[in-house]
């Protein structure tokens, strides 16, 4: 019969994780070297903050990230939030919120088995 210990049952739950205020990512030089720092790093979920971003970008940002993305826009110009899950995580996002001035995030997402709640609000 198999056992789950404590410390493995931990060990499950344990995302790295991080969170960046970018400023703005439509400059392209700038967008591939926050992109590049974070890749070096492989965090598993990543919180952008001020990314500028719209639905347009979205579509470009989208077609080249390999990992889930969920966004909350507001113009390519002033705020904007991003919640970004590395490739190697089997992820389920079951649900999402988010607000008109592209400052808040809220999801359930299904994680490696595991259900999660993530949140990200800016000021």
């Amino acid at each position: 019969m198999f056992k789950l210990s404590h410390s493995s049952l931990l060990m499950a739950y344990n995302l790295s994780c991080s969170t960046l205020n970018v400023r703005g990512l439509n400059y392209v030089p700038k967008k591939r070297q926050v992109f590049l720092w974070l890749h070096e790093r492989t965090f598993q979920v990543i919180f952008l903050q001020e990314v500028y971003s719209s639905q347009n970008l979205e579509r470009v940002w989208s077609a080249k990230r390999r990992g889930k993305v969920v966004y909350s826009h507001r113009t390519k110009h002033s705020s904007g939030t991003l919640i970004l899950f590395n490739p190697s995580l089997d992820v389920e996002v079951e649900n999402y919120k988010t607000d008109q001035k592209g400052r808040l995030i809220i999801l359930r997402a299904k994680i490696n088995e595991f259900r999660f709640v993530l949140s990200m609000f800016t000021l």
